[in-house]
């Protein structure tokens, strides 16, 4: 508990403890443990009505139950209860339960010992009578003896004086007088006029009048002031007279009794204070509250009955309760009820307040007796929008119950440790199981043995939101299911919607696919590897042949040859791009990365193509930032920049603008070549950077190369990502042109 709301209750003179749902004591405060007469350690952790003496419990118990079982603050009254260390005590308080999800979950008590006031008065009654009979029986003995006199008078708790008029000196106090007015008793002696001296400020004008009354006459029988003793604290004195009179009938002397009456007062007070607070909570209760005679005539009401019914309480006084009921023999059963019960707990009914709305009220009453009538104690509390409530919940309840059973797709419902609580038509027929077996079983019970520590970790933590490929064990085949998990709470309890989607042949078909891909990956690298012997001897003999004859060969002749090696050249390269191109898809090229300046290498692959360029006729223009530092393989990025400027040449007609752009942003360098070529259209740009996405150009009537095989920007763009790049195109369409762009990540430091 916070420590400043626990010095709060450790400072209140009340004793305050909390027990939890299951009835042990959690929590108690000092005054609590000075009540009980124990130490904290053996009170906590003891049940409320179970590990403490009958007599403790005795006439507590039913309150206890009262409170538990309504779940309504119930007040006890002086109960007599023995505490822990044997002493007998009343204690008084309220029994208040705490609710969470309209379920008991535990009880505040609070208590006032009541020992003390109730032991005081009951003393000070006995008290009262011992000395009325003891006076009487001493007044007449003391006619008969001064010296049985004196020794009843010191005898005596009281204090006992005799005091002569009109001089106001004491004849005689006796030795008590020390112990109820706090001085010695030679103060008096001394000083006839001390003891107005000691009256305290707020009586002394009431003193002055009760004199002037005892000297004219009239002394007053018993009456009650304050005085200010030697430790200057406020004292409670209780005075009780008599006169003595002389032969002519004069008053010549007041005797009489002083009584230090501060804690009976302290008592009272404290008894004034709970009824106050009795009034508080009638006052401020959350609920209606009512007290009716047994005829049902109305006591009073508090704010809540008010603004529940319209009715004040000098409206209902006017009124016969019996008419607020929507059906009277709704009434009568009630009545009947508690005639034979003497209470009414939790009782429904329809009312009817002032302007004749009806309502729907929980009513509970008990029967009170004060001084010797009886009287109906009604708790009221208006139901109307929770039974509406809970109408419109039955009828969402009932809608989602029809969408749940007459789905088509798999619907789990699970608990919070995996258990299965409910599943609709679908997912009992995916698992070919009865709910009555289902829900006897866990999720990871349909988990394929060797899946299952997997699963496990998948699912971990558990109560959490997820979507997950999940595979089923049914019957010694495997199924799977695309789930969606979703938690909820439903009546307090934790559960999760699994709604699922059956993939199983999707997944099989998808499998077969990885098998012939890998089929075909295989192919092509067996038939690129074989290909490149024969195709090293053709176009070494060719170029052997070419070189040592081409002087007795005519024109046409060289030009066949050449076209020959061309051709080997373009497929050399073909069978180099293809085995590329798996190996990027299985990442197993392995970069070679250092820091390098990308302005330097796109220099070089400009200054590699420029022939090519110019051969074209086209203009290249370059905007480098300096200093772009990059940790990259620089063959590959070369290969990358060749790749893109090399596309841009072939599909921009002669006479284009190509634009290349380097810059540095703040984590990035972002390269672009831009061109005024054929551009492309949205199909295409989907297209170029997959395996094989070449686009035809061949019979287009543009003036372009139509050479390439459709691996060059599908390799580029996995060299880039192996790098922790990006790499993308923009076209605004055809014949509008084209941008390619790249990121790579920035070196921190220049070089």
């Amino acid at each position: 508990m916070n420590e400043f709301y626990e010095s709060i209750l450790d400072g209140i003179m009340n004793g305050v403890w909390v027990s939890d749902e299951k009835d042990n004591l959690i929590y108690c405060n000092k005054y609590m443990l000075k009540i009980a007469g124990v130490n904290y350690e053996e009170l906590i952790g003891n049940q409320v009505l179970e590990d403490f003496p009958e007599s403790t419990l005795k006439y507590f118990r039913k309150f206890y139950n009262k409170a538990k079982k309504n779940l309504k603050p119930t007040y006890f009254h002086a109960l007599p209860i023995v505490a822990l260390d044997g002493r007998k005590t009343y204690q008084s308080g309220w029994l208040i339960p705490t609710v969470r999800n309209d379920k008991y979950a535990g009880m505040i008590c609070t208590v006032e010992d009541s020992t003390e006031r109730i032991l005081t008065r009951k003393k000070l009654e006995d008290l009262n009578q011992t000395l009325e009979k003891k006076i009487d029986e001493r007044t007449r003995e003391l006619k008969k003896s001064e010296k049985r006199f004196r020794s009843l008078i010191e005898g005596l708790n009281e204090g006992v004086f005799r005091m002569s008029l009109p001089d106001g000196s004491f004849e005689y106090l006796s030795p008590k007088i020390e112990d109820v007015f706090g001085y010695e008793i030679k103060k008096f002696r001394k000083n006839p006029m001390f003891f107005r001296e000691i009256i305290h400020p707020d009586f002394k004008k009431e003193f002055r009048e009760e004199l002037k009354k005892i000297l004219n006459g009239k002394i007053p029988r018993t009456y009650e002031y304050k005085i200010i003793d030697s430790n200057n604290r406020e004292r409670w004195i209780r005075q009780s007279n008599s006169a003595i009179f002389n032969e002519k009938g004069n008053i010549i002397q007041i005797e009489g009794l002083c009584r230090n009456i501060t804690e009976e007062k302290k008592a009272d007070l404290a008894l004034i204070e709970s009824e106050e607070k009795f009034r508080t909570l009638f006052s401020a209760s959350p609920l209606g509250i009512g007290v009716s005679d047994l005829k049902g005539r109305v006591i009073n009401i508090n704010k809540k009955m008010e603004e529940i019914t319209g009715y004040s309480l000098e409206a209902y006084q006017k009124t016969n309760l019996a008419s607020t009921y929507v059906d009277q023999e709704e009434r009568k059963a009630l009545v009947e009820e508690l005639k034979q019960r003497g209470e009414v707990r939790d009782y429904i009914v329809r009312l009817k307040k002032k302007d004749g709305t009806p309502y729907v009220a929980k009513l509970n009453i008990d029967l009170i007796k004060i001084g010797d009538q009886k009287y109906n104690y009604t708790i009221v509390e208006d139901i109307s929008k929770q039974m509406e409530n809970e109408l419109k919940l039955l009828e969402t309840e009932e809608k989602y119950k029809t969408l749940f059973e007459k789905s088509i797709v798999p619907i789990f419902i699970v608990d919070d440790n995996g258990r299965y609580v409910d599943a609709n038509e679908a997912a009992l027929k995916f698992v070919k199981c009865e709910k009555s077996e289902l829900v006897k079983k866990n999720v990871f019970d349909f988990s394929p043995p060797e899946l299952k520590e997997k699963q496990k970790e998948e699912h971990s933590p558990f109560y959490t939101e997820r979507f997950v490929e999940t595979d089923y064990y049914v019957h010694g085949k495997i199924k799977t299911l695309l789930l969606n998990v979703v938690p909820f709470q439903f009546r307090g309890k934790k559960l999760l919607f699994g709604i699922g989607y059956e993939i199983t042949k999707q997944k099989r078909a998808q499998e077969e696919l990885i098998k012939l891909n890998r089929l075909k990956t295989d192919l092509l690298n067996r038939t690129s590897h074989e290909l490149k012997t024969p195709l090293v001897s053709i176009k070494g003999f060719t170029e052997l042949f070419l070189s040592q004859y081409e002087s007795r060969l005519d024109k046409r002749a060289r030009e066949f040859i050449e076209e020959v090696v061309k051709g080997a050249n373009r497929l050399q390269e073909l069978i180099k791009n293809i085995l590329k191109t798996e190996q990027l898809k299985t990442d197993k090229i392995d970069l070679k990365k250092t820091d390098q300046n990308i302005k330097k290498i796109i220099h070089k692959v400009v200054l590699e193509m420029t022939g090519l360029i110019q051969l074209r006729k086209q203009s290249i223009k370059l905007n480098l930032q300096e200093d772009l530092y990059s940790r990259i393989d620089a063959e590959e990025i070369s290969q990358v920049i060749r790749n893109l400027l090399s596309n841009s040449i072939k599909y921009t007609p002669p006479y284009g603008n190509i634009k290349i752009k380097a810059e540095e942003l703040q984590n990035e360098i972002i390269f672009s070549i831009e061109d005024d070529g054929i551009g492309f259209t949205r199909e295409e740009k989907d297209q170029i950077f997959k395996e094989f996405g070449k686009i035809e150009r061949f019979g287009k009537g543009w003036d372009v190369g139509i050479e390439g095989t459709g691996l060059g920007l599908y390799t580029s763009k996995k060299i880039v990502e192996l790098h922790g790049g990006k790499i993308w195109m923009e076209s605004a369409g055809r014949n509008k042109g084209s941008i390619f762009y790249f990121l790579l990540p920035k070196t921190k430091e220049k070089f």
